[in-house]
């Protein structure tokens, strides 16, 4: 009772509000059922309104706006492009392994796939980071020998940089191909 009291009020509900039952056959094992009394807008939930999303259709929409993402990249993306693409892989991954299980085989190589494109994409990230940093720690050190040795130091990272670039455009085809036979 004390828990349920709690949840009241933290919603700013009236006490005893519950969220009606649905009318209709049960969802499959398979959905997640979220309602919106856990969220903080709490006003869908005054008017009793509730919202049933199924896995399987949020790892499909993870990999529909990746696939997006990749698609809006320019002929040369900018590191924050790249970036943003990152971060739609590491969400369509983790999407699609909650459903590994129940998609199957071309889920399960999917999700293979998109943890080499993560990583180069993670390799391009961390050099591009390395030598932004690099380059802040040069400007402000005296002395031509750190000038020296930051500006080696700069030409690795840059780099593995370029190289961590060039392969995503490796990795994307297969990503996306195993990605449209899992979330047909």
């Amino acid at each position: 009772m004390k828990q349920t009291l709690e949840r009241e009020l933290k919603l700013d509900v009236e006490p005893g509000f519950r969220l009606p039952t649905l009318p209709g056959r049960p969802l499959a094992p398979r959905a997640f059922v979220s309602r919106y009394h856990d969220t903080p807008d709490h006003r869908l939930a005054r008017h009793g309104i509730t919202l049933h999303v199924s896995l399987l259709d949020a790892a499909a929409r993870g990999f529909k706006k990746l696939r997006k993402a990749v698609r809006a990249l320019p002929e040369v993306p900018s590191n924050e492009a790249l970036h943003g693409v990152r971060i739609r892989a590491k969400r369509a991954r983790y999407a699609a392994e909650l459903v590994v299980s129940e998609a199957g085989r071309h889920a399960e190589r999917f999700v293979k796939r998109l943890k080499k494109l993560q990583d180069v994409l993670g390799e391009h990230q961390d050099a591009a980071f390395a030598e932004m940093r690099l380059r802040e720690l040069g400007a402000g050190a005296p002395g031509s020998r750190s000038d020296f040795v930051a500006g080696l130091l700069c030409e690795r990272q840059r780099a593995r940089r370029v190289a961590a670039r060039a392969a995503p455009g490796a990795f994307w085809p297969k990503v996306a191909a195993q990605g449209a036979m899992a979330w047909r």
